[in-house]
This record gives structure tokens, sequence and C-alpha cells, in this order.
């Protein structure tokens, strides 16, 4: 699907012990009890360009880093600069625990570019008190010149309880924001960051919202891609479950939801972008607290959009949400539109952002359930927007749809009027068939995924599952890197 944008190298990594070896001046280095390195750092430290890391899983027992290098100083932040490294779990999925540890920035600060990091679970970053609450799981950096970050692939990793889960800088032209430091950037000439087979859980600290599960932050070179599939991103403390600023964002066959009522948007899209959000199934209980009054979608926020974009080209509006399952629980939650909700009030058009012009791009918005309390599909008056069902959040409506609604099972029951409902194939903005937009797969709890269906004829199931399925898609460990 939007493999052809990168060029791709894939190498099967199987979970069995590795030990130390040299093939073609790669080396593998081995984490663990008995093994050369008994934490991650120092091996990732010792690494060369093309070489893996392997930690083993010890039992159970979290590896807890010691304090860095002389240029850490006394934090705990593994940092490392090594292009072209893949760090993978084996024997289980090992545990990087940083309770206790002084951690300023991330357990892993990726400024390498060309980096896999696979199997691995992350939890408990913090900052120490008063010193910013914004340490991540992982942080992905760019730079001031060769290496730099970018052309990073995270694969069935467990980031959780961290005061923010992914989190990225920003590149570019501007990223310095005023601080008196250069601008940094990513090495590569078309960064990608992808997300596969990933779970992000209960990230977030800050009672303002900026802290977050998963914050991408913007590039104002306009080359950016960000992609997550077959990935589960839910109950983010008080920020959003999936934030981003890229410019270009593949958003396929993911469980996007918040039962607990804590976060606040569910999706994030603050800049706009070209946005496709393809596949998915979106949940959101009745908030509380903080976020009692906020909404479930943000796309191009007029208020949170500059000084970046455009002032520094053009902003890119290209918004596809498609064959998308969505239910809110929200009884705290007002009346909505479904997307684009880029103005505080509800307007009925979408106004200029603060610092640009308005938006002038039709979004496309079809072939979607919206279980809720809805009122119509998108509040752009040209908008391309057909096939979408919308129900209100009753029980009737619940089980005339859905097989267990209660558990979030939102397969089609027979007889659900979702089914051969949709448009086929999917639209682009000018109404020609868009590929890119029709679902392939679909979302298998808890991070996996199923082949979809092949529709035939001109219609197709709406929302995120088909009525009929094919067989399950088993999960894959890949790396990911911009040479062949």
């Amino acid at each position: 699907m939007k493999q052809s944008q990168f060029a791709l190298k894939r190498i099967l990594i199987a979970f069995v012990v590795f030990f130390e070896v040299s093939i073609a001046a790669a080396k593998i280095l081995a984490v663990g009890p008995g093994r050369q390195y008994a934490t991650p750092c120092p091996a990732i430290h010792a690494a060369h360009p093309g070489d893996t890391i392997t930690i083993d899983y010890n039992n159970g027992v979290p590896y807890h880093e010691p304090p860095g290098p002389p240029w850490i100083g006394s934090r705990s932040d593994c940092v490392w600069f090594t292009n072209n490294l893949t760090i993978v779990g084996i024997n289980g999925r090992p545990i990087l625990d940083a309770s206790g540890e002084y951690i300023q920035k991330a357990i892993f600060d990726v400024r390498g570019a060309d980096t896999v990091i696979a199997n691995l679970e992350f939890r408990h970053a913090a900052t120490p008190a008063g010193q910013g609450n914004n340490a991540a799981g992982i942080l992905i950096e760019g730079g001031t010149n060769a290496p730099a970050g970018g052309n990073v692939t995270i694969q069935f990793c467990y980031i959780h309880n961290n005061e923010d889960g992914l989190l990225t800088s920003d590149v570019g032209p501007g990223s310095s924001e005023g601080d008196g430091y250069p601008d940094e950037y990513y090495l590569s000439p078309n960064p990608y960051i992808t997300l596969l087979h990933d779970e992000f859980a209960y990230n977030g600290i800050d009672k303002s919202g900026s802290t977050h599960n998963i914050y991408i932050g913007f590039d104002n070179t306009h080359k950016l891609t960000v992609s997550m599939e077959y990935s589960w991103s839910h109950d983010a403390y008080a920020g959003h479950v999936l934030k981003t600023r890229a410019p270009y964002s593949n958003v396929f066959y993911n469980m996007i939801d918040d039962v607990q009522g804590t976060s606040s948007f569910l999706l994030d899209f603050p800049n706009g972008g070209s946005d496709y959000i393809v596949g998915n199934v979106l949940y959101k209980a009745a908030a509380t607290g903080y976020n009692a009054s906020q909404r479930w979608m943000w796309w191009r926020d007029i208020y949170d959009n500059g000084p970046y974009y455009p002032v520094y080209g053009p902003p890119i509006e290209d918004l596809h949400f498609v064959n998308n399952t969505v239910v809110l629980d929200s009884s705290t939650e007002g009346p909505a539109f479904v997307v684009l909700s880029c103005n505080r009030s509800d307007a009925s058009t979408c106004p200029p952002p603060r610092n640009g012009p308005a938006l002038s791009v039709n979004a496309v918005v079809e072939n979607n359930i919206f279980v809720g309390p809805f009122i119509k599909a998108v509040n752009q008056s040209t908008a391309v927007a057909s096939n979408n069902l919308i129900k209100a959040n009753t029980p009737a409506n619940l089980a005339a749809l859905f097989v267990d609604p209660a558990h979030r099972n939102y397969h089609l029951v027979a007889g659900a009027s979702a089914i051969s409902a949709g448009l086929y194939p999917p639209t682009d903005n000018t109404g020609a068939p868009d590929p890119k937009a029709l679902p392939t797969s679909e979302y298998v709890s808890p991070v996996s995924g199923a082949l979809r269906a092949i529709p035939t004829g001109s219609v197709m199931d709406e929302g995120a599952y088909s009525y009929s399925r094919r067989s399950r898609r088993p999960n894959r460990v890949e790396t990911r890197h911009s040479s062949p």
C-alpha cells in the first residue's frame, strides 16, 4: 500500500538466543544475564552502523540503566547518534523500567537514522520534580548535521505509564523556536516514522493536556511521513491518544480508544496535513474532570496551527477519513461534527487559522459508521461526504449493528444496515477512485490484523470491518531502512 513511499529492507528476526557473531562486518551484541552487556545502553553505545543489539527477556526482571557517560551526567537517558541499528527483545518482551532513574528526555533518545526498535516494553519515564514533566518512553530527534534521527520503525513494543509515550522533536526551518539553538533536520531526504503492532497506554501527567500517548512534532521541510498500523493506543492521561503535526500521516487499521474517560482528543491533527485515516476503530467514553468538554477529533486547529504553517511553506490540506467505525459514549460531549472540527465553536465552515488562509481543499469522508451524538458528517460545506451511517448511541442501535458493543467488538451482525451500504471504491476529493483509501485489512485485537474481504460490484460494507472476513494476517517482525 504505502510501502512504495520508502525503499525497504526486510529482515526476519527469530526470537531465539543469539550469540555475538560477525557477519560481513555487522555484529550482534547481546544484552542480558551471562552475556556481554548487563543493560541495553552500553551495548547500543558500543554498536556500529549495521549492528543488531539483542536484549534478553531476563525472566521478566526489568532492566534499569545506571547514570550514563560523562556527557550525559547523572541522567539514565540512553542517547545515541549511530545510524542503522536494530534493537530487539528476545525470549519474551524485555522491560526497560525507568522507575527511580533520572530521565531528562527519554528512556531511548534516538538521534541516529535508520533505526528499528522491536519487542520491548518502556515504562515509568519521568523527569525529576519541577524539571518539565515531559520524559518519554521513546524520543526521536533531528540534528544539526549528519547523522540525524528519522527513518525509525517501532514494532511490537508496549509503551506505557510514561510522561509521554512516543515523542518527536520539531525539525526544519524555525524548529529552534527562538531558543537560540540551531534548527534541526532529519538526515533522510524522505524521512519516516513507522509504528507496527504497538500498544501505547496510560501515558501523560500534565493536567494541562500537554503530554500524550503519541506526539509527532512538525516538520517544516514538508517531508516526514508517519505511519501507524495494527496498533492500539488508549487511555492517555489528560492529553491526546494520537497527536501528529507531520505533513503526511497514514493511520490504518488501529484501535484508538479511551475507556477510562481520561483522554482529551482521540485524534488531533492541529496543522492539517495530507492525512489518511482508514479502517480504524475509535471509541470514547464519557469524559471526566479536565476533559469533560473536549471533542473526540480535531483537524487543522485554527488556534494551534501556527506559526509553523504556512510561514515556511504552503499548508498541506488533504484529509481522507474512510471506512472507520467511531463510537462515542460521551454523555458530556454535546452534538458533534464527525470530522473537521477546526473551530471550537463548531462553525458550519472552517475559518482561516491565525497564521494562514482559509481551508480550500475538500475533505473526503466516506464509508464510515458513526454512533453517538453526531449531527452531520463534516463541518465543511464542500467536503466529499457520502455513504456514511450516522446513528444515535442507543442500546437498540448498537445491537442492530455490532456483535458485542459492550466489549468494543464492532464486527457487523447479520442484517446490519452498514452491509453493502458503502461506496466501492472510495474516491478522492475530485470524485476519482482512490486506491490508497481502499481498506485491504482489518484490526484484530490486541495488535494484529486480518485481510479484509475484497468487494464485488460497486458497493462495500461501511465501517472498519467487512461482514465477510478473510484469513488472519500473521504477525511479523520486519526492519525498515532507507536503502534496499
